[in-house]
């Protein structure tokens, strides 16, 4: 019971110190292009699936005022130094003929810019994503992508690990450099050759017939001397039996 409590007490720990790991998921970046010809770019990270595009603006570095009352979403007055002070004059102040100043609104896909055909309230972004804004009469920002405005971040957060778990090491491949004119083919010697198997086909004594050419000679058995003496003895006590019967013994 209480290695389980400290199991759970670690793990709230883990999870409770690293809050940004799980709340800045996503990233989005954002292009601005003022008059001048002074670009400004923001890497943003969030830990919605999408924001807007006004709530990318808005949590730039860069200061914006929007107007909302015009019953057609948001629209963007003034970035930085460079727009309309909106509501102390109208919002779109310098478009009031030709030519016609305003803040354009671009959409980066496939790294070619496309003028947005949403207001910057409606447009959904989610993780890398690019807007544009330039000030002009239909004014293009400059193509930046997102690794440029977000130099030497990830694309994507990489998934909570436990600590209490090791991961398992990959093994290595080694090459195996080709054979070359000094080294052999085979690192391998050859397999020995197959024993040859003699087969014996067994006679009549079922003993394997004895060859002279291919059996060296083999002396008697000792077997044989010990018969033959045993012969000897017998027909001893034979003879003298006999002849103690003729002595009268």
């Amino acid at each position: 019971m209480h290695r389980g409590l400290v199991l759970i007490t670690l793990i709230t720990t883990i999870i409770i110190s690293v809050p940004g790991q799980a709340q800045e998921a996503n990233r989005a970046g954002l292009v601005v292009q003022f008059p001048d010809g002074r670009v400004e770019t923001s890497c943003l990270a969030f830990s919605e699936d999408e924001i807007s595009g006004i709530d990318l603006l808005d949590r730039s570095n860069l200061p914006a005022i929007v107007d909302y009352s015009s019953g057609l979403g948001a629209k963007v007055c003034k970035i930085g130094d460079t727009g309309c002070d909106y509501p102390g004059e109208d919002c779109w102040c310098r478009c009031q003929g030709t030519p016609c100043a305003y803040w354009n609104y671009w959409l980066l896909k496939d790294n070619q810019w496309i003028y947005s055909p949403l207001g910057a309230g409606s447009r959904r972004l989610g993780n890398g994503d690019v807007d544009g804004w330039a000030w002009g009469d239909v004014q293009q920002p400059p193509q930046i992508s997102l690794d440029e405005i977000c130099p030497g971040e990830a694309k994507a957060t990489p998934a909570f690990t436990s600590p209490l778990e090791t991961p398992t090491p990959r093994p290595t491949a080694v090459p195996i450099p080709p054979p070359t004119a000094t080294s052999p083919t085979s690192p391998l010697p050859p397999p020995p050759a197959s024993p040859t198997t003699k087969v014996f086909i067994p006679g009549s004594t079922g003993r394997p017939p004895a060859s002279k050419s291919s059996q060296p000679d083999v002396p008697p058995s000792p077997d044989r001397y010990v018969g033959f003496a045993g012969v000897l003895a017998t027909l001893g006590l034979i003879v003298l039996t006999i002849w103690r019967r003729r002595k009268g013994v």
